[in-house]
């Protein structure tokens, strides 16, 4: 029998959540990725700092390896 990753996501912003699943063959996966988001998108006021706000979008950097074990 072939392995199988089910790979489950969950963002959660400023009370809104997103859920992503997707299934992989094998027995390992890598994942290396970004993807900007928007604040405003989620609801999510533009955080600042004194005088200085940050940008509107923002990039999420992410890199992980999932295994079955076996």
């Amino acid at each position: 029998m072939r392995s199988m990753i089910i790979l489950i996501v969950m963002l959660s912003l400023g009370g809104s959540l997103q859920l992503v699943q997707q299934g992989y063959p094998g027995d390992m996966l890598n994942f290396d990725g970004s993807f900007p988001i928007n604040y405003t998108e989620y609801g999510v006021k533009r955080p600042q700092f004194l005088m200085l706000k940050l940008a509107e979008v923002v990039r999420i950097s992410l890199n992980f390896t999932a295994t079955t074990g076996r």
